[in-house]
């Protein structure tokens, strides 16, 4: 069965929430930012200048290629990785605030909050390093975020044309802004999610600290090559919110996906070094290695897992049909509804997907 759930409006505020400490999360986060790839001023402005264009330029690809409607106009901003690290930040804190209440203790109840603080900041931090590009459709207003020393920084280490590495991940995350404006309860659902795990954890106290823990413990090992096997969502997750966790898992999987797969048709015609970006990209994401088990531990394992999968069950929707138009648009009927997405067992047997979807996978 897909996402059956019904559509739910934003939530209200809810019960009382740990109370984190977002100035420090704030600080520690753009502080352990790391630094970007030495560049010339003018090198800078270049980079600014052509990811601005390759963002107002790709809406009308992705339509193209997916079928969507060219997403809306919005506000796509390039920053510097302490700019992702502010965005992301004060993303959490709209979230937080916006499913519970927090109640600020006094005294020494303030330290608990501090260290929550800093630890979501060291993650944060963390992250800033490794993601390209970010579209928060949680966010007021939804934002898309470029940026740009670590498209720099994987360019020139890959060693990709500028501008055709810079279209193709403005192409990723244009497409993850038309999915959203074509799925226009998804923003408010995924909402309810996040309000649904933090609720099915009543114990929040003993989750995060076990969350804490599990993260001293990466630190330690982050010199070796010792595989972690939980990661820090299995350490916040009581048995009661594996089925929501679940759900989300394969939503997430079916719009990365499908914007792997979407940013791929669109490119050929746009990008003439695709095929070598392509390649290099998807072995850059398949390597280990120390660093990889911090982002494992943060869920980015889990992610380049939903790429992989998501974008096999886009292929096998497209190809059950008797041509790739046909194929675009059985596809873009998971956008329909909650009710139209797939679970994450139809992502991995889209098979099952295509038969409740009444489509005859034999003929």
């Amino acid at each position: 069965m897909g996402v059956q759930s019904t559509p739910e409006e934003p939530p209200q505020s809810g019960g009382a929430l740990p109370w984190v400490d977002w100035d420090t999360t704030l600080r520690v986060a753009t502080s352990s930012a790391p630094i970007g790839p030495p560049v010339s001023l003018a090198e800078r402005r270049q980079a600014v200048e052509q990811l601005r264009a390759s963002a107002e330029r790709a809406p009308q690809i992705v339509a193209d290629a997916s079928h969507l409607q060219p997403p809306a106009r919005g506000e796509a901003l390039i920053v510097d990785r302490g700019g992702f690290a502010r965005a992301n930040t004060d993303m959490m804190r709209q979230i937080w605030q916006g499913i519970g209440v927090e109640v600020r203790p006094r005294g020494p109840g303030l330290i608990p909050g501090i260290v929550r603080g800093g630890a979501v900041g060291k993650m944060i931090g963390l992250l800033s390093g490794h993601v390209l590009g970010q579209f928060n459709p949680l966010g007021v207003p939804p934002r898309l975020l470029l940026v740009a020393p670590s498209i720099m920084s994987t360019e020139r280490r890959l060693g990709f044309d500028p501008g055709d590495f810079r279209l193709w991940v403005a192409l990723h995350e244009q497409t993850h802004r038309a999915q959203f404006q074509a799925a226009g309860w998804l923003a408010a659902w995924m909402l309810g999610r996040v309000r649904a795990l933090i609720e099915a954890d009543a114990d929040h106290e003993s989750a995060v600290h076990g969350a804490l823990d599990h993260f001293a413990m990466l630190k330690h090992h982050r010199d070796s090559d010792d595989d972690v096997a939980l990661t820090m969502a299995e350490m916040l997750t009581t048995p009661s919110a594996a089925a929501v966790l679940e759900q989300v898992s394969g939503v997430m999987s079916l719009l990365e996906g499908h914007a792997d797969v979407m940013m791929d048709r669109a490119g050929p015609e746009v990008i003439a070094s695709l095929a070598t970006i392509r390649a290099r990209f998807d072995a850059r994401r398949g390597r280990g290695g120390p660093q990889m088990i911090m982002l494992r531990a943060l869920g980015m394992g889990a992610k380049l897992a939903q790429y992989r999968e998501g974008a096999a069950f886009c292929h096998a929707v497209i190809d059950a049909a008797d041509n790739d138009d046909e194929g675009i648009e059985l596809l873009n009927r998971v956008f329909t509804s909650a009710a139209e997405m797939p679970s994450l067992h139809e992502i991995r047997r889209p098979d099952a997907w295509l038969a409740r979807m009444g489509v005859d996978v034999h003929r």
